[in-house]
């Protein structure tokens, strides 16, 4: 295992533990430490650092977790994962509350876009 898989899987099991302000710098920061081959894995931990920053925490971002949802997406396109598309639609149910916000709203229609492309 790599130093970013063990920090983005610790970040991981953070957000899982309800821990979101914790994971969402254990996550940043492990998503650095991929290099460009590993797309699916830059995509995947994006999209539960975007997670993590929705949730009602001192970190809690909507516009943040809604700029890492679009950057989710745009590696998503070169990919064809199940896993992928279904990471994004999770996000997009979690941040659909918020589509009042300008770029909550651009993640949701770049989202609706992209999962409407991959049926």
């Amino acid at each position: 295992m790599s130093r970013a898989q063990i920090t983005t899987g610790a970040g991981a099991c953070l957000l899982q533990l309800g821990q979101a302000d914790p994971a969402v710098t254990l996550l940043d920061q492990g998503i650095t430490m991929f290099g460009a081959p590993f797309v699916r894995d830059r995509q995947y931990f994006l999209t539960r650092l975007a997670e993590a920053l929705t949730r009602p925490s001192k970190q809690c971002d909507l516009d943040a977790a809604a700029s890492k949802g679009i950057k989710a997406i745009q590696l998503a396109e070169s990919l064809s994962s199940t896993l992928s598309v279904d990471r994004i639609r999770n996000l997009s149910r979690q941040l659909k509350p918020y589509a009042k916000l300008p770029m909550v709203r651009e993640f949701l229609e770049r989202a609706k876009g992209f999962a409407e492309g991959q049926v």
